[in-house]
């Protein structure tokens, strides 16, 4: 039903397409060796007046850059948050290239950028492409020869039918692409093409082909397949009036992101692979091109440890063999990407492969290649790019390839800067660099870390964001400053919290310089502040950043120190507002306090530590606190030295008596903020206290409590739950039960515990028990 429909209108297309005097089609898949080569050999035949090619009318200006002989594709021209990509292979880079050195005029046809039709493209790798073939990969006619021919997918289908065979010239291939393509075409309506934003950009490109064939040059016409179909009823078309040119830039590309296996829809899968194939399709005649591809091939993988470790010199031999085979029977001329993978499949796999067998896929991942396309340094340079590429080149940042790269950075002096820049990066929003470990500094978590791991790729998209950027400022300096400016502004209405962030941002990018009124408004934040959480965690963040000074902030220790004061008197000024806190969170606070008190002691003087004591009496007496918290209070008044253990432990005993709920919620309080009070084995401590409260409850009364009992132990670790019970056998009498923890564990016992974890597993397998496992096992 499908080829009863198309066939009229394609022999109607076709002989169109073979008619038109003095315009020659040449229908492409972008980025595709065959169509870059036959391509070729069509402008050597045609030798046309003017080659004109899909691309934003915009970038004609940008065609001296691109044809600078220092160029080296990937490249891509980047405008209005978009890529135009040209690689090795594309046919519109070896238009431009044959254009230059057959001095023919070159034009780019498609609309200006700055055009709404391009808004309705798919994003991309967070931009919008330029080349967009997801119409075609979608069409019901490919789906449907995918299924006759068996292929797999789309690109296999291209691949047989275009890449690895053989055209007497290019007429006859391009008519072969353009009835490929135009079949796929018709499978769409006419209002599906116009909502895509397809139909306003054909109109666009039938315009500016009627105005330069107009001129009776002989023109050669390079657009993707799927829109040639569109612009043959070109005679007529209107011309549009000339729109002032939006900004673009040339800028360096990856073969990563050409990738279609990584969601670009224009490309083809694993570019390296084609690169290859044109190489050596160019460069050798066609009897040898079968061997020192595979050879290349084989070459490529080697580099890698996994496929080092897999291949030795006899599967190199079967992977060869058997990739060469298949080619012959399939009937190709050449061995293509799915011949290596299958014959790569049938030697180094030996079970049920999925599609995504991880092997394969890491295969496809070293042929994809990672290769970092240079601009001419003749060139003027770009805003803003040169600065910060030449910034991270001296701070010893490999940025040749787009693959991540994974470093450690010890905190000290030497790599201070380094970092330093990192951080900067970060905060621009480069998307250059990510920390993967370290320690937290804005919240002041794991900092006895001395490194941080971070990982970093100089790819199109920092240069692309750089480029936007230069746009508000002149240079990397002026930039950070205005962000900062920005940020400061922005912070004047938000919390103390969003202040210590920023706070320590500027920390870790060394450019406290630059925020002289963030001082003033953390003093105003901290005068303000009414939160006691914020407060502790701001001042413990402060206390616990100190034993990083050198590192961090020597110039800065005396306002750091001020700062430390005034947040300490205003913590200790809003503690009555304990008695507002839910339980959990007023423990929270008090074991903060507690932990600034403890930890950070050599920061306080004693006369702030005795306003901590002094606040803890009042809380106590005057709080109006909940029963928890008053014995939290109590606990740690205790601790510091005001009144024993054994009066808070009678105090406890008294309670028990006439308000038992509310005393496991002091005990559970006490031994929160003061768990060491648990393990205390004299007569009066708290285990001596419960052991003689249980000893007079009947069974009724015990399991009625066992939960809340339960709950009071339940945040102990092994050591003090094996403690407790030594104490408990000893207050009562009993034998000393077995060893709960042993601290005594070298790698030895480690491998034999994971040696019975296995055999247990293995176990529950063979009973059929595997649900009973975690899913790591």
């Amino acid at each position: 039903m499908l080829q009863d429909t198309l066939t009229p209108q394609l022999q109607a297309a076709r002989a169109k397409f073979a008619g038109d005097d003095g315009i020659f089609w040449a229908p492409i898949r972008h980025h595709s060796p065959a169509c870059s080569i036959y391509l070729r050999q069509l402008l050597d035949s045609v030798q046309p007046d003017a080659v004109l090619i899909e691309g934003a009318v915009d970038f004609n200006r940008q065609l001296e850059t691109l044809l600078d002989a220092q160029t080296v594709p990937p490249v891509a021209l980047y405008g209005q948050n978009s890529f135009y990509p040209l690689y090795d292979t594309s046919p519109e880079w070896v238009a431009l290239r044959w254009g230059r050195q057959h001095n023919k005029s070159l034009y780019f046809i498609d609309l200006p950028i700055a055009d709404k039709a391009w808004q309705r493209e798919d994003r991309e790798h967070g931009g919008i492409s330029f080349l967009h073939e997801a119409y075609l990969q979608h069409s019901e006619f490919i789906r449907k020869l995918v299924q006759t021919t068996r292929c797999r997918h789309g690109d296999e289908l291209w691949e047989r039918w275009f890449e690895l065979r053989r055209f007497d010239d290019p007429a006859q291939f391009f008519g072969r692409v353009f009835d490929y393509c135009t079949a796929a075409r018709l499978t769409y309506s006419e209002q599906a093409i116009a909502d895509s934003g397809d139909g306003a950009r054909e109109r666009f490109m039938r315009g500016e082909i009627a105005r330069h064939a107009g001129k009776g040059q002989r023109c050669v016409v390079v657009t993707g397949g799927f829109h040639t179909y569109a612009l043959l009823d070109w005679q007529n078309a209107p011309s549009h009036k000339p729109q002032q040119a939006s900004p673009s830039w040339l800028v360096r590309y990856s073969e990563d992101r050409l990738d279609a296996l990584s969601g670009y829809s224009a490309g083809m899968p694993v570019p390296g692979f084609y690169r290859r194939l044109l190489q050596w399709r160019s460069d050798l005649p066609e009897y040898g091109v079968a061997e020192e591809l595979l050879l290349q091939v084989l070459a490529d993988l080697h580099q890698h440890p996994l496929f080092r470790q897999q291949m030795n010199t006899a599967a190199k031999q079967a992977v060869f063999y058997q990739a060469m085979q298949l080619q012959q029977l399939r009937g190709h001329a050449w061995p293509g990407l799915y011949d290596i993978l299958d014959g790569l499949r049938s030697v180094l796999i030996k079970h049920d492969a999925a599609g995504d067998e991880p092997l394969l896929k890491q295969a496809c991942s070293l042929l994809a290649g990672d290769r970092l396309g240079q601009v001419s340094s003749a060139l003027p340079p770009l805003p803003l790019v040169d600065e910060v590429y030449r910034l991270l080149k001296r701070a010893r940042f490999k940025l040749e390839q787009t693959t991540k790269v994974t470093t450690t950075f010890t905190i000290r002096q030497r790599d201070n800067e380094r970092l330093a820049l990192l951080y900067q990066c970060r905060f621009i929003g480069l998307g250059f660099a990510e920390k993967t470990a370290g320690p937290d500094w804005e919240h002041g978590l794991h900092l006895h870390l001395r490194s941080e791991e971070w990982q970093y790729a100089w790819t199109p998209w920092v240069e692309a964001r750089l480029v936007d950027l230069s746009l508000t400022a002149p240079d990397w300096q002026s930039l950070l400053n205005q962000r900062i400016q920005e940020q400061l502004a922005e912070l004047r209405d938000l919390s103390l919290a969003e202040h210590q962030k920023f706070f320590v941002q500027l920390l870790l990018m060394k450019r406290l310089d630059l925020a002289h009124e963030l001082w003033r408004q953390i003093g105003q934040q901290l005068n303000d502040c009414s939160d006691c959480g914020q407060l502790a965690e701001f001042l413990l963040l402060l206390l616990r950043l100190r034993q990083h000074q050198n590192e961090l902030f020597e110039h800065y220790a005396e306002p750091i120190r001020r700062v430390v004061k005034q947040a300490w008197q205003q913590l200790m000024f809003m503690l009555p507002a304990l008695n507002s806190l839910p339980t959990s969170a007023g423990l929270r606070l008090l074991l903060q306090i507690r932990e600034i008190t403890r930890e950070c002691a050599e920061a306080l003087t004693d006369d702030w530590q005795n306003a901590w004591q002094a606040r803890l009496h009042w809380l106590e007496q005057y709080g109006e606190l909940s029963v928890a918290l008053r014995y939290a209070c109590l606990a740690l008044l205790t601790e510091l030295g005001d009144g024993g253990p054994a009066e808070l432990c009678a105090a406890l005993g008294k309670l028990f008596d006439y308000a038992p709920e509310a005393a496991y919620q002091a005990v559970n309080a006490v031994i929160t903020v003061t768990p060491h009070y648990l393990l205390h084995d004299d007569a009066l401590g708290l285990p001596a206290l419960l052991n003689r409260l249980l000893a007079g409850w009947d069974e009724e009364r015990f399991m009625s409590a066992l939960p809340e009992l339960r709950l009071l132990f339940s945040h102990l670790d092994p050591a003090a739950v094996e403690k407790l019970g030594d104490t408990l056998c000893e207050l009562n009498g009993w034998q000393a039960a077995p060893p709960l923890f042993n601290a005594d564990v070298d790698e030895h016992l480690l491998l034999q515990a994971r040696h019975l974890q296995q055999q247990l597993a293995a176990q529950l397998k063979a009973d059929g028990l595997e649900h009973w496992l975690e899913p790591d096992e």
